[in-house]
């Protein structure tokens, strides 16, 4: 199994990084950019429909070392921006992923799964004192998948593709608590999909930070996402899992 991500997604993280100067045009504006690592155990399936009704699955796991092992280049990042209780939260995935499976037969299946996932939330907040806060989110998350299917072996030879773009209404909360002067636990979750993009989406992530300096903070988190879409050409199944580290710098 290989995983990789071959192309940066230059446009997406250069609109991220110009909210800082929207930011530093307000004194109540703050904000908050962050790039991470995500190590991730995967675990995928895949059918695509092609012409005349043909069908082609495909699918593959691992755990985080093989991911670690197979991997080339992996970008993520995201942002927040806040005014008073309202916040702007936006969060990007890009990844390309490649299963190889060969049976007993000498059948060779391989699934190839090109990925964006951006999702942007407006939040508010509903609790805070000063030790703690508490935040509703609400908002979309794109999801644009290339999924191409093969079998090749002594007997068959078939090769399936297809391209689709959705988006999944999200709602969900999150959560932070102070432990110390610059060390605070935080959780969020968010729920998706409802049948209007995908079947159903769900995410959590929790861990703690840690204030480095007066603008930097270190983060390590552990991270889940898992997306069930049927729609279309494709019927497939994607779940990422695994522990995260990010540097954020505050403006």
């Amino acid at each position: 199994m290989r995983f990789a991500v071959r192309r940066q997604s230059a446009p997406a993280f250069a609109l991220l990084l110009l909210l800082a100067p929207v930011a530093a045009t307000a004194e109540d504006w703050s904000g908050r950019l962050t790039v991470y690592g995500w190590f991730t155990a995967l675990d995928v399936e895949a059918t695509v429909t092609g012409p005349r009704g043909r069908t082609a699955t495909g699918g593959g796991s691992a755990d985080i070392g093989e991911v670690f092992d197979a991997l080339n280049f992996a970008f993520f990042a995201n942002a927040e921006l806040r005014r008073g209780r309202w916040g702007l939260m936006g969060d990007l995935v890009y990844a390309d992923l490649n299963f190889h499976r060969t049976s007993p037969r000498g059948v060779r299946r391989d699934l190839d799964l090109n990925s964006v996932l951006g999702t942007a939330l407006v939040a508010w907040r509903a609790y805070e004192d000063e030790r703690a806060s508490f935040d509703l989110m609400g908002g979309a998350r794109v999801v644009s998948m290339e999924t191409v299917v093969s079998r090749a072996g002594p007997r068959v030879s078939l090769r399936l593709a297809a391209t689709e773009t959705w988006v999944d209404p999200v709602i969900g909360v999150r959560g932070r608590y102070a432990i110390g002067e610059r060390t605070s636990l935080f959780a969020l979750g968010n729920i998706g999909g409802f049948g209007m993009g995908s079947e159903f989406s769900w995410e959590v992530t929790a861990g703690v930070s840690h204030d480095l300096t007066e603008r930097l903070t270190g983060e390590a988190a552990f991270r889940s996402l898992s997306i069930d879409h049927d729609a279309g050409a494709v019927d497939q199944t994607i779940e990422m899992y695994g522990p995260m580290l990010g540097l954020s710098v505050r403006f």
